[in-house]
C-alpha cells in the first residue's frame, strides 16, 4: 500500500516555534521553527518513506469563517515578527525539499488538506496520513484509509489516530466530531457552543441522537412533561441556542470540495539535492546536514525496500526453506511466534517477533493472529513473504515511533528463548495422585449435590447461574441481581444452603479448571504449559493448556483441596522446587511512583506495611494491631493500587460504607502523595488517552478509571519479573513465573550456592529507591514449600 503524507505546515511551525529555544542563522535571522520543521520533514522522509507528499498553508487574508462570524479566532494573540518571518520562509524551505505546497485565499490549511484527502481517497491501495498539531483534523479520519498523525508532547513524540483510536478517545465516530465541537465549543477558536454543555454531555447527546440535525428534530417533538428536570434544562438550552449551534457547526466543518487541480503523480517524493544542503548551511543547520547523505533517496519505492531481504544477509525471514547456517548465525531473525519455531529448530538471537511487536503497539487487542496483523497494518489479506517483509519494516518503524524500543529489544525479545526452555522442560506431576484426587473430589461434589437437593426438596442444574437464582428466590431470597458468590454470600448466615452452593461451586471449579486440564495435558508425567507472552495489556505473562499461573494458593486454610492439588506437583529426583517471591513489589512500586515519604520510609525501615496502614486507619500503635486489623490494612493497600472505592472495600471486609469511606479518607491523609499521584495519573490518562510506564510500555484508555491507576504499577512489576527471568535463567532451571514469584528446580546439592546468586540478581534488578526484597522457599512439592534463610 502506497502512502500520501499531507502536512499542516502552519500548525507545525507554531508548535516548533513554541517548543524550541530561540535560534538564529549566521546572518541573524530567527530559525528555531524552521529548524524544527526541517527536522520533522527529514524524519518523515527517511523513516516513513512516503510515496507522495504535499503541504498546506494558511493565508493571511480573512477566511470565509471570519465573514460568517467576525469574532472567529479573535482572542488569539498577534504572531510575533520572528514567527511571521519563519512562516513566510517555510515556503522557501519546502521548495528546497521539493515538496508541493498549496494555499488558497479565504480558506485555511485544514480546508486544503480536507479537499486533497477527499480527492485522493478514491485511489485504491493508497493510505493518507495527515500530519498536524491540530486535532480539528480528526473529523477527516476514515477507517485506516485516512489517519491523523499528531504530537503528544513537544515535537519528538507522536500519536497516530485511525478510526478506532478516535472512537476510543471520544466514544464518537470521526464524522460526529464536528457536531461535538459545535455543542461543546472551542475556546481556542472562540466558538462558544452551548452554555452549560461540556464534553461529557455533548458526547452523551451524540451517542443518543448521532447528529445535530437528528438531535434537534427529536427534541422538538418531545413532551417535556415526560422527561426529567435535568434533561429538560439541557433541551431548553439547546433550543435557545439552535441558531448559534448551527453557526458553530459551519465554523468547525472542514471544507472538502476546493478545486485543487493536481494529480497524485505530481506529489511524488524526490531525492535530496545540493540546494537543500546549501540552504541548511546558510541557516546554520549543521546537525541536520549530518542527517542527510547526498546519496539518500527520499523517494519511496516499497518494492525496492523489500530488496533488503534479498540482497542483505543481516536479515533472515524464518520459514521452512531457511538454511540451517542462517538460523544459527548472528543475523536478525524475523518471524511470527518465534517461541514455537524454537521448539523444532535451533535458532539463535537476535529476534524480531512480529506478533510481539504488534501486541506492544496494540496492547488491548485480543486478536494477534498473523492474518489480522497483516490486514490491520497493511490492509492486505494474505501472509505472503512479500507482505511479511513489508510488515516487518512497518512494525519496526512503529516500535521506534511509539518509544517501545527498550521494551521490545531489551525485555521481550531476550525473553523468547527463556519461555521456550520453560515450556520444553515443563513441570513434573504425579498422574496417579491427580487421578485419585479427581475421584475424591467427584465424591465430595456428588455428596454436596445430594445434600443441597434434599434440603431444598427439588432438583435443578447447580452449574446454571439462572437456575441457582430461581432456586434461591423460591426459598425466600428475593430481588437478586445475580447468583454470583459475591452477591449470595451475604445470605449465608440466614440461609445455610447458600454456603453449600458456594462450596459446590468452589469444588466444581477446582475440578474443571485444574484437575481435569492437568490430567488432559499430561505427557509422560510432565505438564508443558503454554506461556503466553502477549497475554495481557499490562505486560503480565499468562499460561494456558493448562493454566498453571492460577493454581490455588495455600492462604485459604479452610480449603484443604488446595493443599492436595499442590502436593501432586513434584520436583524431579535429586532436585527441589525453590520459589523466589518478590515481597509486596507492587506496593514498593507505588511508593516509588508516588514518591510518598511515609511509604518510602516504611519500606526502608522494613516496617510491615499492612500493619502500618492498619495503624493509620484505626489510629492505633503498630504493636497493638490485631491480625484482623492487619488484614483490613492489606485489603486497603492493594485496593489502592487497583483503584478500589469505599463500596468495594465495604464489601471485601464486611464493614459499613460509612466506615469504609472513613478508612480511605484516613489512608490518604497519612499517604498524601499517593492520593495526588492517583489524581494526576487519571488526569493524564483522560487528557492523553494513553499512559506509559517507566520503561516505555504503553496502554490506551477510553476512560480514566481504576485501570489507569493500576497500569503504571502492574506493568512495571511485570517488566521487573521479566528482567529478573532474563538475569536468573542462566543460573538454574526456571520452571514457571507465577505473578510476582519465580519457581526454579534446583539440584539438591547446589541450592544454597545458586539461591544466593538468584536472590542477589532479583533484588538488584531495578532501582526503585526503595529496597526490593525476595523471600525464598523450598520443598519437594508445591504444598510443602518452607521459607529458608540464607
Amino acid at each position: 500500500m502506497k502512502i500520501l503524507f499531507l502536512i499542516d505546515i502552519n500548525s507545525l511551525i507554531h508548535r516548533c516555534f513554541h517548543a524550541l529555544p530561540p535560534l538564529t542563522s549566521p546572518s541573524g535571522l530567527p530559525t528555531n521553527a524552521l529548524y524544527g520543521l526541517s527536522s520533522i520533514l527529514i524524519k518523515i522522509l527517511k523513516e516513513e518513506k512516503p510515496d507522495f507528499i504535499a503541504a498546506a498553508f494558511d493565508r493571511p487574508e480573512p477566511t470565509f469563517r471570519k465573514k460568517l462570524y467576525n469574532d472567529y479566532k479573535i482572542q488569539r494573540p498577534k504572531a510575533p515578527p520572528e514567527l511571521i518571518f519563519q512562516i513566510k520562509e517555510a515556503h522557501n524551505l519546502l521548495s528546497k525539499f521539493k515538496i508541493e505546497f498549496f494555499e488558497k485565499p479565504g480558506f485555511e490549511a485544514d480546508d486544503i488538506i480536507g479537499s486533497l484527502a477527499k480527492k485522493f481517497s478514491q485511489e485504491r491501495k493508497l493510505k493518507i496520513i495527515i500530519l498536524t498539531g491540530d486535532l480539528d483534523l480528526l473529523q477527516l479520519v476514515k477507517d485506516d484509509k485516512i489517519v491523523v498523525l499528531t504530537f503528544k508532547k513537544g515535537i519528538s513524540q507522536t500519536k497516530l489516530y485511525n478510526q478506532k483510536e478516535v472512537e476510543e478517545r471520544y466514544d464518537l465516530l470521526p464524522e460526529q466530531l464536528v457536531d461535538f465541537k459545535a455543542l461543546r465549543g472551542d475556546p481556542s477558536d472562540n466558538i462558544t457552543g452551548v452554555k452549560g454543555i461540556g464534553e461529557k454531555t455533548a458526547i452523551k447527546l451524540l451517542i443518543k441522537f448521532y447528529s445535530l440535525e437528528n438531535l434537534y428534530s427529536s427534541i422538538k417533538k418531545y413532551n417535556f412533561g415526560d422527561i426529567s428536570p435535568s434533561e429538560r434544562k439541557i433541551y431548553e438550552k439547546l433550543l435557545e441556542s439552535e441558531k448559534d449551534v448551527y453557526l458553530s457547526k459551519k465554523l468547525c466543518q472542514i471544507e472538502k470540495n476546493l478545486d485543487l487541480r493536481i494529480e497524485l503523480g505530481d506529489l511524488k517524493t524526490n531525492q535530496v539535492n545540493s540546494s537543500l544542503i546549501n540552504y541548511f548551511r546558510e541557516m546554520g543547520f549543521s546537525t541536520l546536514i549530518k542527517r542527510l547523505d547526498k546519496k539518500t533517496d527520499f523517494s519511496s519505492d516499497r518494492e525496492a525496500n523489500m530488496s533488503l531481504f534479498n540482497k542483505q544477509k543481516e536479515i533472515v525471514y524464518l520459514s521452512e526453506d531457511n538454511q540451517k547456517s542462517e538460523l544459527i548465525s548472528s543475523n536478525l531473525k524475523v518471524g511470527y511466534d518465534i517461541v514455537s519455531l524454537l521448539k523444532s529448530e535451533k535458532i539463535s538471537p537476535p529476534f524480531f517477533d512480529l506478533k510481539i511487536a504488534a501486541w506492544l503497539i496494540l496492547p488491548d487487542n485480543k486478536d494477534l493472529s498473523l492474518p489480522f496483523i497483516i490486514n490491520h497494518f497493511l490492509g492486505k489479506d494474505k501472509p505472503s513473504p512479500e507482505n511479511i517483509k513489508e510488515l516487518f519494516l512497518l512494525l519496526k518503524r512503529e516500535i521506534k515511533r511509539n518509544g517501545l524500543e527498550k521494551i521490545f529489544f531489551e525485555i521481550e525479545m531476550p525473553l523468547i528463548p527463556i519461555i521456550c526452555d520453560m515450556e520444553k522442560r515443563g513441570i513434573k506431576i504425579s498422574k496417579d495422585g491427580f487421578l485419585e484426587l479427581r475421584k475424591k473430589i467427584e465424591e465430595e461434589i456428588n455428596k454436596l449435590e445430594k445434600e443441597i437437593f434434599n434440603q431444598l426438596g427439588f432438583e435443578f442444574n447447580l452449574n446454571s447461574p439462572s437456575q441457582v437464582k430461581e432456586a434461591l428466590e423460591k426459598i425466600g431470597i428475593k430481588n437478586l441481581n445475580s447468583s454470583s458468590a459475591e452477591v449470595i454470600s451475604f445470605f449465608k448466615d440466614e440461609y445455610p444452603i447458600v454456603g453449600l452452593i458456594i462450596r459446590f461451586r468452589e469444588l466444581s471449579k477446582i475440578k474443571s479448571s485444574f484437575i481435569e486440564p492437568i490430567i488432559q495435558f499430561e505427557k509422560n508425567g510432565i505438564i508443558h504449559t503454554h506461556i503466553n507472552q502477549a497475554g495481557s495489556s499490562t505486560g503480565r505473562l499468562s499460561s494456558e493448556k493448562p493454566n498453571l499461573m492460577n493454581i490455588p494458593s495455600l492462604d485459604d486454610k479452610e480449603n484443604y483441596w488446595n493443599k492436595l492439588l499442590r502436593e501432586n506437583f513434584i520436583a524431579r529426583d535429586n532436585f527441589s522446587f525453590v520459589s523466589f517471591d518478590y515481597s509486596q513489589i507492587e506496593l514498593r512500586i507505588l511508593a516509588f511512583l508516588s514518591q510518598d515519604k511515609n511509604l518510602i520510609s516504611a519500606f526502608k525501615k522494613n516496617i510491615d506495611i499492612h500493619s502500618l496502614t492498619a495503624s493509620k486507619i484505626f489510629n492505633l500503635p503498630l504493636e497493638k494491631i490485631s491480625p484482623l486489623e492487619r488484614r483490613i490494612g492489606k485489603v486497603v493497600n492493594f485496593g489502592i493500587i487497583y483503584g478500589m472505592g469505599a463500596e468495594m472495600l465495604s464489601s471485601l471486609v464486611s464493614i459499613s460504607l460509612k466506615r469504609a469511606e472513613k478508612f480511605l479518607e484516613d489512608y490518604f491523609k497519612n499517604f498524601p502523595s499517593v492520593s495526588l499521584w492517583r489524581q494526576e495519573i487519571q488526569e493524564e490518562a483522560r487528557i492523553k488517552g494513553y499512559l506509559r510506564n517507566f520503561n516505555g510500555r504503553m496502554r490506551f484508555f477510553k476512560h480514566s478509571g481504576p485501570g489507569a491507576i493500576n497500569f503504571p504499577v502492574q506493568s512495571l512489576a511485570a517488566d521487573i519479573i521479566k528482567m529478573a527471568m532474563i538475569k536468573t535463567s542462566p543460573i538454574a532451571n526456571l520452571i514457571l513465573p507465577i505473578h510476582d514469584e519465580l519457581l526454579f528446580e534446583i539440584e539438591e546439592n547446589k541450592i544454597e550456592e545458586k539461591a544466593v546468586k538468584i536472590k542477589e540478581r532479583m533484588e538488584n534488578i531495578y532501582n526503585l529507591k526503595v529496597p526490593l526484597k525476595v523471600k525464598i522457599k523450598k520443598g519437594s512439592n508445591l504444598a510443602n514449600l518452607k521459607e529458608i534463610i540464607l
